[in-house]
C-alpha cells in the first residue's frame, strides 16, 4: 500500500542531538536514538515517497543535514548522522536522477531552534567548541533556511542535484 500518495516535495527536517559531549561520555542508547531519528528517519521517509515520485516521473527530496555533516562541530552521533544524510542524499540523487527525482542536502549553520532543548548536556570540552564558534557570524534564522528549501523545491533549481548547500553565513569558511 502506498501510504504517501502523491508527494511532489519531501523535506526531511526532523532532528535531535545528544548535546555536545565527547565519544567517551556518550551513552550507546543515545547514539542509537540520534542516528535513528536523524538518519534512519530520513531514509524511511524517502523510501515512503520514492515509489509515488517514480510513478509521477518527478519529485524533489530535500534533506536537512548540518554544517556538522561537512566538518564543523557537533556531538559525535549528531555529526555522524548528518554526514550520513549527505551520503544518503548523494545515493538517492545518483540512483534516481534519470527518473526525474532530485535530492539535495541543506547544511545550516547556527540557527536558533529547539533542537538542543531535549538534551542540553554540554561537556567542558563541548563548551570550549561552542564558545569558539559563537564569535562570528551571527546566527541565521529558520526563515533563511526555508527560503533555500523553497528555491530547491522549485523548477528554478532543476539543475541542482546531489549536492550540499551551505546556509551558514560563512561560518564553515572561518
Amino acid at each position: 500500500m502506498d501510504v504517501a500518495g502523491t508527494v511532489d516535495v519531501l523535506v526531511n527536517s526532523a532532528g535531535i542531538t545528544e548535546g555536545i559531549v565527547p565519544v567517551d561520555e556518550l551513552e550507546p542508547d543515545r547514539w542509537d536514538q540520534v542516528i535513528g531519528v536523524n538518519l534512519t528517519g530520513s531514509y524511511l521517509m524517502a523510501r515512503a515517497v520514492i515509489p509515488g515520485m517514480l510513478q509521477a516521473g518527478k519529485g524533489v527530496i530535500i534533506n536537512l543535514a548540518s554544517i556538522a555533516g561537512v566538518g564543523s562541530f557537533g556531538g559525535p552521533a549528531y555529526s555522524a548522522s548528518k554526514h550520513g544524510i549527505i551520503g544518503l542524499t548523494k545515493s538517492i540523487s545518483a540512483t534516481y536522477d534519470e527518473d526525474g527525482i532530485r535530492c539535495v542536502a541543506i547544511c545550516p549553520g547556527r540557527i536558533p531552534t529547539n533542537i538542543g532543548t531535549e538534551n542540553p548536556k554540554v561537556s567542558p570540552r563541548g563548551q570550549r567548541r561552542i564558545d569558539h564558534q559563537r564569535v562570528r557570524p551571527a546566527a541565521g534564522s529558520p526563515e533563511q533556511v526555508a527560503d533555500v528549501a523553497l528555491f530547491l523545491a522549485s523548477d528554478a533549481a532543476s539543475y541542482v542535484n546531489g549536492c550540499e548547500i551551505l546556509v551558514d553565513g560563512g561560518l564553515i569558511a572561518r
